[in-house]
């Protein structure tokens, strides 16, 4: 991120729930979501933008399923702080802690305009 918000257009994305998984593989499953969106100073609206994503994929289970599907976003170098304790001491990270993903992605999104 930047060092200041004078440059901060960049965002960063924390949610976690459950959701379809890989359609054809299996079903619903539990994810665990960390995505860091760049707005590039060429290009407008959504051809700016692009995001590069970490997501964990675990089995569902009852425990996993009782945690609420939700995402909080961090848009500012001054809330980075609140924004990482608060992702760390998430009940949604204690929920994966110690257990095997049943899948992991890591991609880049977005188009490039020149």
């Amino acid at each position: 991120m930047p060092a200041d918000d004078a440059w901060f257009g960049d965002a960063l994305l924390f949610q976690w729930g459950t959701r379809e998984a890989l359609v054809g593989r299996y079903g619903e499953c539990y994810y665990f979501d960390f995505t860091r969106q760049f707005i590039s100073q060429i290009g407008e609206d959504d051809d700016a933008m692009f995001q590069l994503t970490c997501q964990l994929q675990y089995e569902l289970t009852a425990d996993l399923r009782a945690v609420e599907t939700v995402n909080s976003w961090c848009s500012s170098v001054k809330a980075l702080p609140e924004f990482k304790a608060f992702a760390l001491g998430h009940p949604a990270l204690s929920a994966v802690a110690g257990r095997p993903a049943r899948t992991v992605e890591f991609y880049f999104t977005g188009r490039m305009t020149v």
